[in-house]
């Protein structure tokens, strides 16, 4: 059975304290570390229940000796569903392929030539309306 277990505490220290505890206790994986306002940190490990459920255990001790445990649960069993937010939150960004990379490389490392083109097409037709003006004023 798959579980997860989410811990919040209060500061970076106890949260690296804690989430190092989780991992060398039992046989668990971080899904997500958040940073939330006020200090706060939200770790999310999964694993067999009794793994997430022994690793939450000793990193809400860990967390208490720094004085920066907040809260915890476990969800044993999680829904397919509930486990969809934590699969969408913790995909990592697709590599760009090498030639698109290159690419971009050349457009920022050579201007269009397109606005020069089109600034003399305009200044091109400014002079034909003044030199216009000027015969009809003349």
């Amino acid at each position: 059975m798959i579980a997860i277990g989410i811990l919040d505490t209060l500061g970076y220290i106890a949260s690296v304290e804690a989430l190092d505890t989780c991992l060398k206790t039992a046989d668990v994986q971080l899904v997500s570390c958040e940073k939330i306002k006020g200090g706060i940190v939200s770790l999310t490990i999964t694993g067999d229940v009794a793994a997430v459920t022994s690793a939450i255990q000793a990193a809400v001790a860990a967390a208490q000796r720094l004085d920066g445990y907040r809260n915890h649960t476990i969800i044993a069993r999680i829904d397919k569903q509930t486990d969809l937010l934590y699969e969408t939150a913790s995909q990592e960004p697709q590599p760009v392929p090498y030639h698109v990379k290159e690419q971009e490389h050349d457009r920022a490392s050579k201007p269009d030539q397109a606005p020069a083109a089109k600034s003399k097409a305009s200044s091109a037709n400014a002079k034909k309306k003044r030199d216009t003006n000027d015969a009809s004023a003349g």
